[in-house]
């Protein structure tokens, strides 16, 4: 059954990126970044796990959320609130296994293989706006992508 999974925001934070951050998101080591913790539930059951960087520069104050205030889509919020238009996403997408945060999240055995996606959305500019890694159980769940 096709399902659009519901959201737990854990935490929003700012930080300074790490190397592959910058990396991912066409910055200097060290930029300002926002990092955005949450589960994915489909139903009452976590399904994903994942870990969100944007660049701090386009989104002013985003830190400063309070979890229960940002939404489900946050592509759309990205652009509603802070002009940003997603205009396409590129995938890749690798079996890891679960480490013990993840696990526990997901109701799992720590090192029980996950799908993780790991995906870079771009701009209208074609620049990086978000780096985003999610881990899927996919014994219980098939991934699907339709990003138009």
């Amino acid at each position: 059954e096709r399902a659009l999974p519901s959201h737990r925001m854990l935490s929003v934070r700012a930080a300074r990126a790490d190397a592959r951050e910058a990396a991912r998101l066409a910055l200097e080591s060290g930029a300002a970044v926002i990092r955005l913790k949450r589960l994915r539930l489909l139903g009452d059951r976590v399904a994903l796990v994942e870990r969100i960087t944007v660049p701090a520069s386009l989104f002013p104050g985003l830190a400063d959320s309070k979890h229960a205030d940002l939404p489900n889509e946050l592509y759309r919020h990205y652009e509603i609130v802070y002009g940003v238009t997603v205009a396409r996403a590129v995938e890749r997408l690798k079996a890891v296994a679960a480490s013990a945060e993840e696990a526990a999240a997901l109701a799992l055995m720590p090192g029980t293989p996950l799908l993780e996606i790991d995906r870079v959305a771009y701009g209208l500019d074609g620049k990086p706006v978000e780096w985003r890694r999610s881990r899927c159980d996919t014994a219980r769940h098939h991934y699907l992508s339709e990003i138009v």
